[in-house]
């Protein structure tokens, strides 16, 4: 019978043998721990590479069983499982494609992890510009007219680095133009689509760069799926990069010490995804509705929707985003960023039936005594 969560299955029925510690972690299954006790309970979970539990970075069991689920979910050649969060899908992807001096079209607001894969591997970064944005007051995507001067003003271009969607949850309309462009001359485009891991859960969401015919894609399941900080994924879906390449530097730079609960967590947040239903969808686009709607109807509040329905940015007349911020913490309300302009608010990805605070939310910021 198919497992439906290979590795979190594994782990409990390792669990429920009620083993005794006589291996790392030193905290033996969470009894040398001071933690408070809701932490030390994980640690029954904070095992190692065991009999039954697979191995990380040859894995045959359920690792393997749960990263096949994973690249069946998004329709890849092969995915992998990253426990040092997109970070290190960054770095395996550009040390798979360049080699020192050679030339790679970078655009300028790239995370800061690609600037580090540049400075380590020693490639020739070609930097593209991105075009301004009024709505969000933000720096988004490079144009296609860009990408294609780049690559035909300079030659031996070895991948195109993009980032998908920006942070701020803008996504390109020109992603795909842009892709086949890169492939007719021979060049592989590695996404950054940190912020877009639930992409796949419906058609009323941005397509994912990998349905888009991006080579390599990296997303953070850590961001909008409910996995656990650092938990992310890395998909190949390419005839112009080598899978056992990225393979062999994913092994080189990911903790040889796995954490077990991240990759429970990310075995977890892939059945999230891949069950996720039309009325789930249904319900969340509902519930967002009514509270968008609610949100605007606050005086003196400016409500700003963009390309990923998860994302919303909010604006006060007379404040800077810091100060909004600030202001908003005073309500206990926690925000994911600042800017000079705004706030962004990340929605929860909820599932029909699943409950949020959006009322009360709503009833804070009303509430709150930092309106003009």
């Amino acid at each position: 019978m198919k497992k439906e969560k290979p590795l979190v299955e594994a782990l409990q029925q390792f669990v429920e043998k009620k083993p005794v510690s006589m291996h790392v972690p030193g905290h033996k299954n969470g009894l040398l721990s001071n933690l408070p006790k809701e932490l030390k309970t994980a640690l029954t979970y904070d095992v190692t590479e065991l009999t039954g539990l697979d191995d990380f970075h040859h894995p045959e069991e359920a690792i393997l069983e749960a990263e096949g689920l994973l690249a069946e979910t998004y329709q890849s050649d092969r995915s992998f499982f990253l426990v040092n969060g997109s970070t290190v899908g960054n770095l395996a992807m550009i040390y798979a494609t360049c080699k020192k001096d050679e030339n790679i079209i970078i655009q300028r607001n790239a995370h800061k992890s690609i600037f580090h894969a540049l400075e380590l591997v020693g490639a020739n970064a070609i930097y593209v510009t991105p075009e301004w944005d009024e709505k969000t007051k933000t720096y988004t995507s490079v144009s296609t007219e860009t990408i294609k001067s780049a690559l035909e003003i300079h030659k031996n271009v070895k991948a195109v680095v993009l980032t998908y969607p920006t942070y701020y949850g803008v996504a390109s309309k020109e992603l795909q133009s842009q892709i086949e462009i890169c492939h007719s001359y021979n060049v592989p485009v590695l996404v950054d689509e940190a912020h877009g891991a639930h992409f796949i859960a419906n058609k009323d969401f941005p397509p994912s760069a990998l349905q888009l015919g991006a080579d390599i894609v990296v997303q953070s399941a850590h961001k909008t799926l409910p996995a656990m900080t650092m938990a992310s994924f890395l998909h190949i879906k390419s005839k112009l990069v080598n899978v056992e390449k990225v393979n062999h530097y994913l092994r080189i730079l990911q903790s040889s010490s796995p954490s077990y609960l991240l990759l429970a967590s990310l075995d977890d947040a892939r059945h999230y995804i891949q069950t996720y239903l039309e009325s789930d969808a249904v319900y969340f686009f509902d519930r967002r509705k009514l509270w968008v709607e609610a949100l605007q109807s606050i005086q003196s509040l400016e409500v700003v929707e963009v390309d990923d329905p998860l994302k919303l940015l909010l604006r006060v007349k007379g404040y800077t985003g810091f100060q909004l911020k600030t202001a908003l913490e005073t309500q206990k309300i926690y925000v994911e960023l600042a800017d000079t302009n705004q706030v962004l608010l990340i929605l929860p990805l909820l599932k029909n039936g699943q409950a949020y605070p959006f009322a009360d939310l709503r009833m804070r910021i009303k509430d709150g005594s930092f309106y003009p």
